[in-house]
């Protein structure tokens, strides 16, 4: 009997063994922590699928509650009637929503940081805006007060925020540049950026309603949408805006701080080729694989610095802004960048906006860079009118290029 005692003992250990490998091998699981009370702004916007929706713990991801900073002003009596308008950035991205409190509403100032517990409360689009309806001033706990408020769009071209106006709304936005009729604030002003229209609606106890309208200025505010989904922008206080300078209009004569030789950064100068908007005395460009730099060996410039395009690759630099009396001549600089740059052609094209920005049209022919030390001279007379911007862009042609001495007369 010993034999077969031995031999069940060893059975019973080959098992537990087999039990032991086998379990060994099942997949971990492992507990990563309970879901955040706070939704982002972003995620809360998604659970809109175009009908009235009740917000809970099961279809916020856990979550029971939003944050944000207040960007709505009652104190200056320019805000959107019983809203709070919150935005909150998070995940890198900047996203706003309006809260329905009614009279409560005048409680919450610009800058306040809030927790809102919206646990209950029902998301629905109303007025033109997506909201949160059902809250009472005790769902929302004040954190501090007087921060900042980040901007969401900044542009001298309002298409983007028609394009994308579920991205910014009830968001503080930037227009540039833009240009108004003769008038006061209260009411309706229509701005235009030459070639779109954006009102800008004040009320007419707001604190600024009866200041003049500046014909040429810098906007930031509230973009807001009416009860058919159409945008428009609300400021907050005079603050808000900041009048521009419009040149007097000299026919024939070069725009005030032309030529553009690109000597004088406004801020930091691009260290790369990445694609960026960078500001020099005549405005703000777009420089697409494109960087200004100096260096002994940068051939065909005027001065110290000059625009030098990426090789192999699409480049352009484009202005970011319009002028505003058209333009009767247009003259740059361009050639071979430096003596590696020496195969040709090199082909690049000069454009011209009228709609600021979203249409272009090619003045004249292809031109071509043949010649490594021939500084080309790009000189044509037009006869554009109204508000105008240009960009000159490179192919994907194998060398870079320099672009310099931009200058653009008044028509």
């Amino acid at each position: 009997m010993k034999p077969i005692y031995i031999f069940q003992k060893m059975t019973l250990l080959v098992g537990i063994c087999l039990i032991m490998i086998l379990t060994a091998c099942e997949k971990e699981i492992k507990i990563t922590g309970v879901a955040s009370p706070i939704i982002s702004l972003n995620d809360l916007r998604a659970l809109f699928k175009g009908s009235a929706i009740t917000l809970s713990e099961s279809n916020m991801q856990g979550a029971t509650s939003i944050t944000g900073v207040v960007i709505s002003d009652p104190a200056n009596k320019n805000e959107p009637d019983g809203l709070v308008i919150l935005q909150s950035f998070k995940r890198k991205i900047l996203r706003g929503i309006a809260l329905e409190l009614g009279a409560d509403s005048k409680n919450f100032q610009m800058g306040d940081s809030v927790i809102v517990n919206v646990s209950g409360k029902i998301l629905d689009k109303k007025d033109g805006l997506t909201q949160i309806l059902g809250l009472k001033a005790s769902d929302i706990t004040k954190v501090s007060t007087e921060n900042a408020q980040k901007i969401n769009f900044s542009a001298t071209t309002f298409s983007d925020l028609f394009n994308n106006k579920e991205e910014f709304e009830s968001t503080l936005v930037s227009v540039k540049s833009a240009i108004a009729p003769d008038g006061r604030f209260s009411g309706t002003v229509n701005l235009s950026d030459w070639s779109n229209e954006l009102r800008l609606i004040t009320r007419p106890e707001a604190s600024f309603a009866s200041l003049t309208v500046p014909s040429y200025a810098d906007y930031t505010g509230i973009l807001l949408n009416d009860n058919q989904e159409n945008p428009y922008l609300m400021l907050r206080s005079k603050s808000d805006y900041a009048a521009q300078d419009l040149e007097p209009y000299r026919p024939k004569e070069l725009y005030a701080n032309f030529p553009e030789g690109w000597e004088k950064v406004v801020g930091t100068r691009k260290t790369s080729f990445t694609s960026a908007y960078e500001k020099y005395l005549s405005g703000e460009w777009y420089l697409e694989n494109s960087r200004s730099l100096t260096s002994s060996g940068f051939l065909n410039i005027s001065g110290s610095y000059g625009m030098m395009s990426q090789g192999a690759k699409e480049s352009s630099v484009t202005m970011n802004f319009n002028l505003p009396f058209g333009a009767s001549r247009l003259t740059f600089i361009y050639g071979a960048a430096t003596a590696t740059d020496n195969v040709f052609p090199i082909v690049l094209h000069a454009e011209y906006s009228q709609d600021s920005g979203k249409t272009w049209t090619q003045i004249g022919d292809d031109l071509v860079i043949s010649e490594l030390n021939n500084k080309y001279i790009f000189d044509q007379q037009l006869n554009l009118k109204g508000g105008i911007r240009f960009r000159i862009r490179k192919d994907n042609s194998e060398k870079r290029i320099t672009i310099d001495d931009i200058a653009v007369y008044q028509n």
